[in-house]
C-alpha cells in the first residue's frame, strides 16, 4: 500500500504541474480537487468505522483522493511560480534604450561566432528632464528576472563581474524549428527566470570578484582546469573534453554538433547523467579509505560542489540528488530503489522550479533516460541471451536498445531526426567514455604541476577523443545515417507514452502477483 501512496502521490504531483502548464488550470479547479478529496477521505473513513466488513473496497477511494489532492499540489505550485508580479519597469522599457548595471549570474555560454552572458539587474539610469538639463538618477531593479545579453567573444567576462549595459531592450519570441515545430523558446528561458533579451548592446566591466564566493572560486577552478587541457589537446577534442567531463560551456562548432546529432551521439557532447554517475563514483572511490561518517559527509559536500561547478543542470542536479540517495541509503542501511530515487529526484526539482517539467528538453530526456535503463533494459537484455557477457557486452547493447526505442518518440518530436547509426556508434563510443574521462581528468591535474607531464597524458587523451570524433565524422558521412521526418503531433507522443506506462504497471503489478504466490507456496523454513 506505501508503494501505491508513493506512486500516486509522484504522479499526481507531476500530473498537475504539467496539466496546469498545458491548459493554465485556475486555481479555482484546485480548489475544488482539495474539496473532492476531502470527500473522498471522509468517504473512506466512514467506511473503515462503520463498515469494517467491506472497507477492504474503499483502499481504491483512499488512492483516488491521495492523486487528486497530489494534482491540486501540482496546480497550486505551478500557478504560484507562473503568476508571479510583473517587472512593471522592464516591461515598459521593451523596444527602448535602457541602460543598467548588472551581475553576470552564470558561467558565460561561449558559442562559435558569439557569447551569452545571463545578466541580473541590479540598477538601472533614469533619465529625467528638469528645466531643460538631462540629469540621470541611478534607481534600484527589484526582483528576480534577468537579461540575456548576447555579444561579441571579445571582451571577455566572468560570472561575479558587474558590468554597464546599454541597449534596446526586447522580450524573447518563439520560432520555428527545422522540422515545423514552433519552439516555445520564451518558456525555455522563464524556467531561468529569463523574460528579456538583448542584442550586442555597449557593455563596460565596472568591477570584478562579486556574486557567491564558493560558485565564483570553483567556476575559475574550473576554467583553470578546462585551459589545462587546451594547452596540450588541439581542438575540437579539448572542447569535447571539457563538455563530457566538467560540462565546460565551450563550442565544438555548429557542423561537428550536427554530426554527433545525426549520429545518436549528442547526449556525448555535454556532461550526461551517465559521464555524472562515472564522476560521483570516482569521487566517492577516493574517500573509501575515510571512516565512515567522513566518507559520506565527504562525499555528499563533493557531489555539492561538483554540481555547482558543473553550473546545475537538470541532468547534473538529477544524477547528483540520485547518487545522495545512494549515499544515504548506504550510511543508513536501507535497500535502494533506482524508480523511487529517480521519483523522488524527479518531484524534488520540479517543486523547487515547475518550468522544468515541460520547458527544459535536458530535464526530459535524461529522467525518461533513466526510466529506459531500469524498465526496459532487463526486456531486451532476456532477448541478447545469444551475445556474449564478456566486456558488457550486452548489457551495453540492451541499455542502448532501451534508450534508443523508448526516447524515439520523444525525439522526434523534438528534433525531427531518428539516427539509423545511433546503436552502433553508441556501441563504439560508450565503451571508451570511462576510459576518455580517466585520460582527460589526468591531463587537466597534471596541468597544475608540469606542463611536459601534462602533455605526456595528453597524447593518450588524444587518441581516445579523435577516435570518438573519427566514429562521429565516418559514420555521418554514411547517405543513411539519419532521416529527417516531418513534425509530430505532441499528442501522438503523450499517447504512446501513456500506453507505455499501462503496460509497465500491469507488467510490474503481475509480477508482484506472481513472486506473492510464489512466496504463498513456498514450505516454511525449518
Amino acid at each position: 500500500m506505501r508503494e501505491r501512496v508513493f506512486y500516486f502521490v509522484l504522479v499526481g504531483f507531476l500530473s498537475g504541474v504539467a496539466g496546469d502548464s498545458f491548459f493554465e488550470l485556475s486555481l479555482r479547479t484546485a480548489i475544488y480537487a482539495w474539496i473532492f478529496c476531502l470527500a473522498c477521505f471522509g468517504v473512506s473513513l466512514f467506511f473503515r468505522k462503520k463498515y469494517p466488513d467491506i472497507f477492504l473496497a474503499t483502499p481504491m477511494i483512499f488512492l483516488i483522493a491521495v492523486f487528486l489532492l497530489s494534482v491540486s499540489t501540482g496546480i497550486l505550485r505551478y500557478s504560484y511560480n507562473i503568476y508571479s508580479e510583473l517587472n512593471y519597469l522592464l516591461e515598459n522599457s521593451i523596444g527602448e534604450s535602457f541602460e543598467f548595471t548588472g551581475l553576470v549570474a552564470e558561467e558565460p555560454d561561449s558559442r562559435e561566432l558569439s557569447t551569452r552572458l545571463t545578466v541580473s539587474p541590479r540598477s538601472f539610469v533614469e533619465k529625467d528632464l528638469l528645466e531643460n538639463s538631462l540629469e540621470n538618477t541611478p534607481q534600484k531593479i527589484l526582483g528576480t528576472d534577468r537579461i540575456l545579453i548576447t555579444t561579441g567573444l571579445f571582451p571577455e567576462f566572468s560570472y561575479g563581474d558587474e558590468i554597464q549595459v546599454s541597449g534596446v531592450l526586447k522580450k524573447p519570441e518563439n520560432f520555428e524549428m527545422n522540422n515545423g515545430r514552433e519552439f516555445d523558446y520564451v518558456s525555455y528561458l522563464a524556467k531561468d527566470d529569463i523574460k528579456y533579451q538583448m542584442f550586442l548592446p555597449k557593455i563596460k566591466a565596472i568591477s570584478h570578484g562579486n556574486g557567491n564566493f564558493v560558485k565564483r572560486n570553483l567556476l575559475r577552478l574550473k576554467q583553470i582546469f578546462a585551459g589545462n587541457l587546451q594547452k596540450v589537446i588541439p581542438e575540437p577534442h579539448a572542447s569535447l573534453a571539457s563538455g563530457i567531463l566538467v560540462g565546460a560551456k565551450h563550442s565544438l562548432g555548429k557542423d561537428i554538433e550536427d554530426k554527433f546529432r545525426q549520429t545518436g551521439l549528442i547526449h556525448v557532447v555535454v556532461l550526461s547523467g551517465y559521464n555524472v554517475t562515472i564522476v560521483i563514483d570516482f569521487i566517492m572511490r577516493m574517500l573509501s579509505f575515510l571512516p565512515k561518517v567522513v566518507g559520506v559527509s565527504g562525499g555528499i559536500v563533493g557531489i555539492f560542489l561538483f554540481a555547482l561547478m558543473t553550473g546545475g543542470t537538470a541532468t547534473v542536479v538529477r544524477a547528483s540528488i540520485m547518487s545522495l540517495l545512494v549515499i544515504i541509503a548506504r550510511a543508513t542501511g536501507r535497500n535502494y530503489d533506482i524508480l523511487r530515487a529517480l521519483g523522488v529526484a524527479s518531484c524534488l526539482m520540479v517543486f523547487q522550479n515547475p518550468r522544468i517539467l515541460m520547458s527544459d528538453p535536458s530535464f526530459e530526456l535524461s529522467c525518461m533516460a533513466t526510466f529506459a535503463l531500469v524498465a526496459c533494459s532487463p526486456f531486451f537484455e532476456r532477448h541478447l541471451q545469444w551475445l556474449p557477457e564478456k566486456f558488457q557486452i550486452r548489457g551495453t547493447v540492451a541499455s542502448t536498445l532501451a534508450t534508443q526505442v523508448f526516447l524515439l518518440p520523444i525525439l522526434v518530436y523534438m528534433t525531427g531526426i531518428v539516427s539509423l547509426v545511433g546503436l552502433l556508434t553508441n556501441l563504439l563510443v560508450l565503451v571508451i567514455v570511462p576510459a576518455t574521462m580517466l585520460m582527460s581528468f589526468l591531463v587537466g591535474l597534471a596541468g597544475f604541476v608540469s606542463l611536459f607531464l601534462s602533455t605526456i597524458v595528453g597524447y593518450f587523451a588524444y587518441l581516445f577523443l579523435n577516435y570518438m570524433l573519427s566514429v562521429v565524422s565516418i559514420f555521418a558521412s554514411l547517405p543513411f545515417a539519419y532521416l529527417e521526418l516531418p513534425h509530430i503531433s505532441y499528442w501522438v507522443v503523450v499517447t504512446f507514452y501513456l500506453v507505455f506506462g499501462i503496460i509497465f504497471v500491469r507488467r510490474k503489478a503481475g509480477g508482484a502477483m506472481k513472486e506473492k504466490g510464489r512466496g504463498h507456496s513456498m514450505p516454511a523454513a525449518p
